[in-house]
C-alpha cells in the first residue's frame, strides 16, 4: 500500500464513511489501524465495511477483540455479520461476548447461513404487520414506533397469526387506504420471494425478472427472517 497522511479529527466528521475506506486502504495495515483508532468507533465500523475485501480481512486483524466489539456494536446487525465472518472462529466467539445481546444474537443468528445464500446476505431490519389488523392500527404503530422512523420504507410484510408470510403492502397503500380496512383487504397476494438457502444465481435470477427493491427471505415454514 502507498503510505498517505492520517485522516484529521476535526475533518472526520465531514468524510462518508466510503470516502475514508478510500484514503484507509492506500495506507499501511497499520497507520490504517491507528487511523481508524482515532475516529468514532460508529463511522470507523462502517468505513471497514467499505474496504475492499483482501484489505478489509488483514486489516481487522490488526485490532484487539474489544476494539472489533466496539465497532461492531455500532453497525446494522448484517454489516456486522460480514466482518465477523472474516474472523477465525475463536476471534468470532469472543467478540459475540463482549456485544449487546440485542446484537450478539440477530447476528449469531446471521451467521449460521452461508456467505452466499439468501440467509448470508439479507438484512434482517424488516417490518410485519398482522393481516387482521386494521390500517389505522398500523399506521399509528409506525408513528409510535422511534425505530421505524429512519428506515426507507417500500414494502412492509403480511403475516398471519403463525408469522407465515402471507403477502405485502406498500407504504403508499397503507397511508392513502381508509383507516377502517384491514391489512388483508389492501395486502398484495403471490409475491415473489427467496429462501434463506437459495444461492446467488438464484437471487440475482429473481432481482433480474421481478425489478424489486427488496425480495423478502423465508425460512423452511415461511416466516420472514
Amino acid at each position: 500500500m502507498d503510505q498517505t497522511s492520517p485522516i484529521q479529527s476535526q475533518d472526520v466528521e465531514k468524510l462518508h464513511p466510503a470516502d475514508i475506506a478510500d484514503q484507509v486502504q492506500r495506507m499501511s495495515v497499520e497507520q490504517a489501524a491507528q487511523t481508524l483508532r482515532r475516529i468514532p468507533p460508529s463511522l470507523a465500523g462502517e468505513a471497514l465495511t467499505e474496504l475492499d475485501d483482501d484489505i478489509k480481512s488483514e486489516l481487522l486483524q490488526q485490532f484487539s477483540e474489544q476494539e472489533l466489539a466496539q465497532f461492531f456494536s455500532q453497525l446494522e446487525h448484517s454489516d456486522a455479520t460480514d466482518l465477523m465472518s472474516e474472523l477465525d472462529d475463536a476471534i468470532q466467539r469472543t467478540v459475540l461476548d463482549q456485544l449487546p445481546d440485542d446484537v450478539s444474537c440477530p447476528v449469531q443468528s446471521l451467521l449460521q447461513y452461508g456467505e452466499d445464500t439468501a440467509g448470508g446476505i439479507m438484512s434482517d431490519r424488516f417490518i410485519t404487520l398482522g393481516m387482521h389488523e386494521t390500517v389505522e392500527s398500523c399506521q399509528r404503530l409506525l408513528r409510535s414506533d422511534g425505530r421505524f422512523q429512519n428506515e426507507d420504507i417500500s414494502y412492509l410484510y403480511v403475516v398471519d397469526h403463525k408469522q407465515r408470510f402471507m403477502g405485502i403492502v406498500s407504504f403508499r397503500d397503507l397511508v392513502f387506504s381508509s383507516s377502517q380496512n384491514q391489512v388483508s383487504d389492501i395486502m398484495r397476494e403471490s409475491v415473489a420471494a427467496l429462501r434463506v438457502n437459495d444461492d446467488q444465481e438464484v437471487i440475482s435470477r429473481q432481482f433480474a425478472h421481478y425489478h424489486y427493491l427488496g425480495l423478502p427471505v423465508l425460512d423452511d415454514e415461511d416466516r420472514v427472517v
